[in-house]
């Protein structure tokens, strides 16, 4: 398996538009091997989210057992940004049964009010 060095840099993509200023970032997901990638993504994903004008838009599978083993929904709440933050669950089409869907959506509005 090749490893392709992670480069914490970001690559800017100059937008011309008449609306209000923004800079929107995409970031890696969180990495787990090998470890200093794992490093590198989790240091870079919290700088962002460490910003105080920082909105985040999640994007979590939804075939995961449930909302709170995420690693990033849990530095979301770790860093206070979980009322700046839009969940968008993927794979939907995957999970086994409607009744497990919504408790998963169920679960994550508890999750994301604070209360789960």
């Amino acid at each position: 398996m090749v490893i392709v060095p992670f480069k914490p840099e970001p690559l800017n993509v100059p937008l011309q538009t008449d609306v209000t200023t923004m800079e929107l970032v995409d970031l890696p997901g969180i990495q787990t091997f090998p470890d200093d990638y794992a490093k590198a993504t989790t240091a870079l994903v919290t700088k962002y989210l460490n910003k105080p004008d920082t909105l985040v838009l999640c994007v979590v599978d939804a075939t995961i057992p449930s909302l709170d083993s995420s690693t990033a929904l849990a530095m979301i709440r770790a860093a206070d940004k979980l009322p700046n933050t839009i969940l968008a669950l993927t794979k939907s089409d995957l999970v086994r049964s409607v009744s497990n869907l919504l408790l998963l959506l169920a679960c994550g509005f508890s999750f994301l009010l604070g209360s789960f």
